[in-house]
């Protein structure tokens, strides 16, 4: 998506237009589509962790969290060949 939605509305039609051309898209997004894209790409984590703290309960947290931070280790620990005091299996 770029930059393009802040540019002039004539940079937007000759945008559409080679659109139409090269890739054969007749028509742009709708609006809502264009603001979830571009809300998603610069602020997606942001939204992600909203999203989670607002559907996900405590416990299934817990779970991701631990889990993430075991393989974190694990990884780490293969890569660096470091000895590590937690047994993953």
């Amino acid at each position: 998506m770029g930059l393009s939605p802040e540019l002039s509305v004539r940079y937007q039609q000759e945008r559409n237009e080679y659109r139409r051309v090269l890739q054969g898209v007749s028509r742009d997004k709708v609006r809502w589509h264009k603001c979830v894209e571009y809300v998603n790409s610069r602020l997606g984590m942001a939204v992600g962790r909203m999203f989670i703290e607002d559907n996900f309960n405590i416990e299934s947290k817990r779970t991701v969290s631990y889990n993430f931070h075991i393989e974190s280790k694990r990884t780490v620990s293969e890569k660096f060949h470091i000895e590590s005091k937690y047994t993953v299996s």
